[in-house]
């Protein structure tokens, strides 16, 4: 007892160091603002591309070129962290992507976006998507101490899941009670209030070839060395591919056909399911900060991706919206719990001056699939009943697990 009120005072403790660090603050309130734009663009896209004539290919197409062009940036973005430090490549990524989204507003609000822009714009924002996720990640142990990652990655984490709440039902009832556009133009501004906190952070602006950790005898010194030690790593980022293949197109594309079809639900009911994703993935954050203390979590880890692959599969056939709501924020819970803990582990794993290298190859390799799942999504949807595109998401899971299963690297992680 004595021994648990201790530890449970530690983490109080630890949590009110985070809280009291201004440049950490920040991070988490530009994370937070754009996260929340993200959301607002997520759910307004697909109906504006159906409310254009546009069909489950229209959005696939646009989706495809996104993912192809946040998986080019990646590995060159992770380089430049190591070089210039993540905090600027996550601002020059933020004013990007907040110029692509307002042409994209201004398209709208003025006429009828054609394919070919929400191309353009699509490619946009993968790029400074692609540049800013493994500066995102990377950035967070620059700003606290080691001791401190798992609590920071909670309280990041949770936080912009909070915004996965609040921002998927902001857009559906501004569907309903707006437009697209302007649904847009939020999204801009919240770009434009992230690169402020960006430019207000003081650390995590030296190149990771500065840390003093560079001169550590037994480092590998290159990522492909980094590489071909580490199984763990290696069966990490197979397992990533895997599950970026499996859900990616099926949120994207199949859910909101799922809601269009549905007749309790249509566009806000979407957002509302996005919403409940959200909400069960903060909840699912909270447990994930204290899941991530544990010293082996890999049997867990492995665990909750089956769990969640029989529950994505079963989503379709739920009796009712209700149901449906209940369903994702139960993927949401195992959704939210996972990132927590495997991001910890990923960043820890790599020597400091190769962590953006490392870490932007990981990106990749679950960017790498998202074109192709949304491309087979789009094609699924198109063909067959849109519980199909469920279906095998779910068991696309089960393979993730299976493959976790039989590595020991992975169990004893």
């Amino acid at each position: 007892m004595v021994q648990y009120q201790a530890e449970r005072a530690g983490r109080w403790a630890s949590t009110g160091l985070l809280l009291g660090c201004l440049d950490f603050r920040l991070l988490v309130i530009g994370q937070v603002i754009s996260t929340c734009g993200d959301m607002l663009y997520l759910v307004s896209l697909p109906f504006l591309v159906f409310s254009q004539g546009g069909s489950p290919i229209t959005l696939a197409a646009t989706l495809t070129v996104y993912g192809l062009t946040r998986l080019a940036a990646t590995l060159p973005a992770g380089a430049l962290v190591d070089r210039v430090g993540p905090g600027a490549v996550m601002l020059a990524a933020s004013a990007a992507r907040g110029l692509a989204v307002a042409v994209l507003a201004l398209a709208a609000a003025t006429g009828r976006p054609t394919t070919a822009l929400l191309m353009l714009v699509g490619a946009g924002l993968g790029a400074g998507e692609g540049a800013y996720r493994p500066a995102g990640k990377a950035i967070t142990p620059a700003l606290v101490a080691p001791d401190q990652l798992p609590a920071a990655n909670a309280i990041s984490i949770t936080s912009n899941l909070l915004a996965t709440i609040f921002g998927p039902a902001l857009g559906g009832l501004g569907l309903v009670l707006a437009s697209p556009a302007l649904m847009f133009w939020l999204d801009a501004a919240t770009f434009a209030c992230s690169a402020v906190t960006l430019l207000l952070i003081q650390q995590g602006r030296a190149p990771a070839a500065s840390y003093p950790e560079r001169e550590r005898e037994g480092e590998p010194r290159t990522v492909l060395d980094f590489l071909r030690g580490s199984a763990f790593f290696r069966v990490a980022i197979l397992m990533m591919a895997m599950v970026g293949l499996s859900i990616a197109g099926t949120l994207q594309v199949a859910l909101p056909v799922l809601a269009r079809q549905t007749p309790a639900l249509g566009p806000a009911g979407y957002g509302f399911l996005r919403a409940a994703l959200g909400a069960g993935m903060v909840l699912g954050g909270v447990l994930g900060g204290v899941a991530g203390r544990r010293p082996r979590p890999g049997r867990l880890v492995i665990g909750m991706i089956a769990v969640e692959g029989l529950l994505l599969a079963a989503l379709p056939d739920l009796p009712d919206a209700a149901a449906m709501l209940c369903g994702m924020a139960a993927v949401g819970i195992l959704d939210g719990a996972l990132t927590v803990v495997v991001i910890t582990v990923l960043q820890r794993v790599p020597p400091p001056r190769l962590r953006g290298r490392v870490l932007g190859v990981l990106s990749f390799a679950g960017f790498a699939m998202f074109p192709i799942s949304v491309a087979v999504a789009g094609t699924v949807v198109s063909r067959f009943p849109v519980a199909a595109m469920f279906l095998i998401t779910g068991l696309g899971f089960g393979l993730v697990a299976l493959v976790g299963a039989a590595s020991r690297t992975m169990r004893d992680a």
